[in-house]
């Protein structure tokens, strides 16, 4: 067995040292991706090596890239196969549409080359989701136009729907896809993978823990204008969410409630995932302030009154079941007069998304909703402090 491994080791080692598949490959990244490829078993450092000889000799600056910062535990076990398949669709996308073609390298390695969002599973996505995106996305479109697209036509054509049921919170695309549903972490997986296989740059963003201690959230963001956007699986518009006035108001003393966004290259703090605490294979950036600063933009400053928060559900029942949520018209009445309203969220809603009215000043209140042809009331108290509403259809 010695033996063997000694074999091996000299094989690989006159493997590596006699060839040269970083040809035309900046020098730093070129340093980077041998030294992460020489700490690997023997056997494994030769496939990796194969691997990069193979590619097409326009990839290898993108092969490099990933190697250069991939995980360990990528690197000791990702099929090489898979690598390859995934650099020749990014690539494929860059041929394709010509945004992508007019993206600066950086933005292009780090933010649509990747072959993984978060933690999900490593498995084959890119196929499928370049053939479903070229059905939405128009070649000759301009970046934010693609992405807007994209945005508002993705959920019909996956037919995926939100569910808070699944075990599992970080599936794949192709799990998603498969199952026809997930929750937040498993919608902004498949949503930024989307947008990356059409050459769109994109990459996670989200909470470990809202500052009101009530979940954590994920979505995606997107790259045009020099600039990164936020995009809900929700929505179907690029900056328009439920959530900005929430991050808006992110907690900054805290860490666990700060805006994180995922980068592939090494960053300067990790991303916390909520769904798999200690792991800190995902590094990230802190984006709270830019959320701040998009809040305050957008003209939400937190008002002088008092936040009712409210959810309707259909059926009265402990608990609710959060698949039970329907979207209904409520009107927040001070004596004759209504001071708001709004709709609540359906079940097709995240389950931390609520409806939020402002009741201007502390007293007595009354929530009304039609049901049927039945006008409902319910009289609630407003004190200093935001209060959380129940309500039900029935």
């Amino acid at each position: 067995m010695r033996r063997f491994l000694a074999v091996a080791t000299l094989a690989a080692v006159s493997l590596l040292s006699c060839s040269n598949p970083y040809r035309g490959v900046p020098a730093d990244i070129a340093r980077m991706a041998r030294r992460s490829v020489s700490r690997q078993e023997p056997q494994r450092a030769v496939e990796l090596h194969q691997m990069t000889e193979s590619i097409d000799p326009n990839h290898r600056e993108g092969m490099a890239y990933l190697l250069a910062y991939m995980s360990d535990d990528d690197l000791a076990s990702i099929d090489c196969s898979l690598i390859k398949e995934n650099i020749e669709y990014a690539y494929k996308a860059r041929d394709r549409y010509a945004w992508c073609r007019n993206l600066p390298d950086g933005i292009f390695f780090n933010e649509v080359l990747p072959y993984c969002v978060a933690d999900e599973k490593r498995m084959s996505w890119r196929p499928q989701l370049f053939e479903l995106t070229s059905d939405i996305t128009d070649p000759s479109s301009d970046l934010r136009t693609a992405a807007d697209s994209l945005c508002s036509r993705l959920k019909n054509l996956t037919g995926v729907r939100y569910t808070n049921t699944l075990p599992k919170e970080n599936l794949s695309p192709t799990e998603t896809m498969k199952l026809g549903s997930g929750g937040s972490t498993a919608l902004a997986i498949l949503m930024v993978s989307a947008f990356r296989s059409a050459g769109i740059p994109s990459r996670l963003a989200g909470t470990p823990m809202w500052s009101e201690h009530d979940g954590h959230y994920s979505w995606a963001e997107v790259w045009f204008d020099g600039e990164w956007h936020f995009v809900d699986y929700f929505a179907d518009r690029i900056d328009d969410t439920w959530f900005l006035e929430r991050a808006g108001q992110t907690e900054k003393s805290d860490p666990s409630h700060w805006i994180y966004a995922a980068s592939y290259a090494p960053g300067k703090r990790h991303f916390p995932l909520a769904w798999n605490e200690g792991y800190d294979g995902i590094h990230a950036i802190d984006a709270t302030d830019r959320y701040i600063k998009e809040y305050k933009r957008a003209g939400l400053s937190k008002s002088d009154g008092i936040d009712v928060n409210i959810r309707m559900y259909g059926h009265n029942s402990y608990p609710p079941e959060a698949d039970d949520r329907v979207a209904v018209n409520v009107r927040l009445m001070l004596g004759d007069s209504c001071v708001a309203k709004g709709v609540t969220a359906s079940a097709e809603r995240d389950v931390n998304d609520r409806l939020t009215l402002n009741a201007p000043t502390e007293g007595y209140y009354t929530l009304e909703w039609m049901h049927d042809t039945t006008v409902v009331r319910r009289i609630i108290r407003v004190e200093e402090e935001s209060i959380d509403v129940t309500l039900f259809l029935e």
